[in-house]
Order: structure tokens, then C-alpha cells, then sequence
């Protein structure tokens, strides 16, 4: 009898790979997104109409739940390539920050050397 190592190819190979923790991170951060845009947006002055706040909380849940499926993603991705997990789980959370169009005035405020480091912050 032959014994074959057969690996998942494609999306569904990819997915399999995230660990439970990140799945059920995903889901407590879709629901966080869901309170905050329908109850907290909801009971400031000027807010939007209902249907905006639903969109935008289906919206930020969708990225904030990508985002962390992501993470889960890169940390058994590492440790199935031989690499330490938790210096790319690092390095992904870190690129994350340092990539946030918003954050940059705040970061070169700081940390002006970190521009040197990274040639895509400089502007």
C-alpha cells in the first residue's frame, strides 16, 4: 500500500491553516464593531441615519475581523514555513501601525530614525 503526504492546495488549504483562537478573535471583533457603530455611534449629537451605521458596522467588522484572522494567519504560516512565529506576528503588527496614513505625522514626531528603516514611510 502507497502512502501519499498530500497537502491542501488553494484557498480552502490557506484557510484550514488559521487557528481557532484567531477564528473566534474574528468573531468577538466583528461584534465589537457591530456595538460600536450601532449603540455607541448611535447616541452621539450629530449621527447617521441607520442604514450608514449598520454599513459602516458591517464595514469596520469585516476589516477588523480580516485583520485578525490575518494575524492568525502569518503566526501558523511562519511555523509551518520554520520561522519564528512570534517575531512575524511582531513584524506584522508593527508594519500595520507603521503603515497608517494617520499615524505618520504622529511617528515621525517620535521616532524619526524608524524612517530610515522603513524607505516606504519617507515622504
Amino acid at each position: 500500500m502507497e502512502l501519499k503526504n498530500e497537502t491542501k492546495v488553494g484557498l480552502s488549504g490557506e484557510v484550514s491553516i488559521i487557528p481557532v483562537w484567531a477564528w473566534i478573535l474574528a468573531v468577538i471583533g466583528f461584534a465589537v464593531m457591530q456595538g460600536v457603530c450601532n449603540v455607541v455611534l448611535a447616541r452621539q449629537h450629530d449621527t447617521p441615519p441607520p442604514v450608514v451605521r449598520a454599513l459602516l458596522g458591517l464595514l469596520a467588522g469585516a476589516v477588523a475581523a480580516c485583520y485578525l484572522l490575518l494575524i492568525g494567519y502569518i503566526t501558523r504560516d511562519a511555523r509551518r514555513r520554520g520561522m519564528s512565529p512570534v517575531l512575524w506576528t511582531f513584524v506584522s503588527l508593527l508594519y500595520s501601525a507603521a503603515a497608517d496614513p494617520q499615524r505618520l505625522p504622529t511617528m515621525r514626531e517620535l521616532r524619526p530614525e524608524w524612517l530610515q528603516l522603513l524607505p516606504a514611510l519617507q515622504a
